[in-house]
């Protein structure tokens, strides 16, 4: 079996209402190359059934089921265990993603080479419809270059521009 480009990762627990579209934001991507490993740590809302319907219809989607919530990072770390892909992406069980995210982060990878792609994100109310999501995405994009590794470029630069209250998260 090829392996996949992509390898989505998703820490899931007791999502409730918000996973079924965040795993259909993943499956309406218009880059097809990827698998997405839901973890679901001890759930005790519907999120398994949710996962195994998904599974079922769709052999992308991978189950992990942990017997407790260990918490995102333990779900994360289950899924890079599993992961197969070139390219390691990371979504949040509530998230939603434009239909061409991972197209557009492909060719900009492939563009100028890059290890690495980094998205921003929006903050975005409950009554949102996924049909919206494509009218947010900035075709655009700001490019930067990090000759060093990205993770002490942030902390040198980029950290030095944010104030306390910017938002930052592990998947981003």
């Amino acid at each position: 079996m090829k392996n996949p480009k992509i390898s989505i990762i998703i820490p899931i627990w007791n999502a409730g209402k918000y996973l079924a579209p965040a795993l259909m934001s993943v499956q309406n991507q218009t880059f097809s190359d990827w698998e997405c490993i839901c973890v679901n740590n001890g759930s005790t809302d519907d999120s398994a059934d949710v996962i195994k319907d998904f599974a079922n219809r769709d052999n992308r989607f991978i189950r992990i089921n942990r017997p407790d919530n260990g918490g995102g990072s333990v779900g994360r770390n289950a899924g890079l265990d599993m992961a197969r892909g070139e390219f390691i992406a990371y979504l949040d069980n509530d998230d939603l993603l434009p239909p061409d995210t991972f197209a557009h982060f492909m060719s900009l990878a492939e563009k100028y080479g890059a290890d690495m792609v980094r998205g921003r994100c929006m903050k975005i109310p409950d009554n949102f419809e996924l049909k919206d999501a494509g009218k947010y995405f900035n075709p655009s994009p700001k490019i930067e270059f990090y000759a060093d590794n990205p993770a002490d470029a942030f902390i040198r630069r980029d950290r030095k521009k944010l104030r306390y209250d910017s938002w930052c998260w592990i998947w981003l």
